[in-house]
């Protein structure tokens, strides 16, 4: 043996630093929904002018028809006019209902994000729905309410 002390290391071999490896590229599943069905198209609606939007996010288009499944017609009119909804809704609002849901309808088909369509409210079926769109309704006189409370359903149709 030698006269040398021997070296003795205790320190550790560094491992070589991982390479982090590229972010997946994600596909929003939103994206499904999009639109790009060009320039805007202009309408009158009773002296009312607008511009139908006809293309869209993904996000816009499910918010839609969130909107429309919620009967927020008015927002979802907004939507894609960019703002016309009130105006739109105040320029038919003294129809029936029926000529109110075609006329609207075709607004929000010049969109191209129709999926189903409006329906009008029948007198019978306005008087026990709940939400914004009998709302609306009562509000411009083209549905009442009744003090009286209707009889529970039994689950049975019209024709039961």
């Amino acid at each position: 043996m030698s006269g040398t002390p021997r070296k003795t290391t205790t320190a550790r071999r560094k491992a070589p630093a991982a390479v982090p490896e590229p972010a997946a590229a994600r596909f929003d599943i939103l994206d499904e929904l999009a639109i790009d069905a060009g320039a805007p198209v202009p309408i009158t609606l009773r002296g009312v002018d607008a511009d139908v939007r006809c293309s869209y996010t993904g996000e816009e288009a499910a918010r839609f028809h969130a909107l429309m499944a919620k009967n927020q017609i008015i927002d979802a009119l907004d939507l894609i006019t960019d703002g016309s909804g009130q105006a739109l809704w105040d320029a038919v609002v003294d129809l029936p209902p029926q000529i109110v849901a075609r006329l609207l309808n075709k607004v929000i088909q010049q969109s191209g994000l129709s999926e189903g369509e409006l329906r009008p409210l029948s007198p019978p079926s306005a008087e026990r729905m709940a939400g914004a769109v009998l709302s609306q309704a009562v509000d411009a006189g083209m549905a009442s309410t009744s003090e009286k409370p209707s009889e529970p359903s039994r689950g049975g149709t019209a024709a039961t």
